[in-house]
């Protein structure tokens, strides 16, 4: 999210964008190449994540890694969304780095179950956390760690982090298209 915030914004305080926009480019493209490019990067430390944790730190792993590289690509599109959301709204890499941390970044990590359980949470705060898809995510993660893949449960996480990922690239698409347009 952190990374992904400041693509955008980047562009526009270096003055790159106009000459982006000045270029036959669409603004679709200039969206589709910002979400490859954080993907790529992301899947890559991802990918060193897991040789860490397979290979040096020895974690048990009793799941599916195709599964889990399907379910983990769902979820970096997510991310990736709220984090070009916030860039495409602001402009500017302070606003949309200070967005990120305190709307995107914090509270799901404190919020997610990982640190904390989520059931000695305050109800709010359970409730609040159905629309992070970070607590889906946690709870996918030590499931395919601990127990291996559960399909049904693989499936459900799959179709949210889809509609999660669906509705920020309609939140990246509604202030990106407005500002790219102008």
């Amino acid at each position: 999210i952190l990374f992904a915030s400041l693509v955008i914004a980047r562009e526009w305080e270096n003055n790159n964008m106009e000459l982006l926009l000045a270029t036959d480019v669409m603004p679709f493209q200039i969206i589709a190449a910002k979400y490859i490019v954080c993907y790529l990067v992301a899947i890559i430390s991802w990918l060193i994540d897991l040789f860490f944790a397979l290979l040096v730190f020895q974690v048990p792993f009793r799941g599916n890694v195709v599964v889990l590289f399907f379910v983990t690509s769902l979820y970096i599109l997510c991310t990736l969304g709220i984090g070009l959301g916030f860039s495409a709204r602001y402009r500017k890499q302070f606003p949309a780095i200070l967005s990120a941390t305190s709307l995107g970044s914090l509270p799901p990590i404190f919020l997610s179950g990982a640190i904390f359980p989520i059931i000695s949470m305050y109800p709010i705060f359970q409730w609040l956390l159905q629309f992070y898809p970070v607590t889906y995510f946690v709870v996918f993660l030590k499931s395919e760690f601990l127990a291996g893949t559960h399909w049904e449960y693989a499936v459900f996480v799959a179709g949210v982090l889809t509609l999660f990922a669906v509705i920020n690239f309609c939140f990246v698409w509604h202030f990106s298209s407005g500002s790219l347009d102008e």
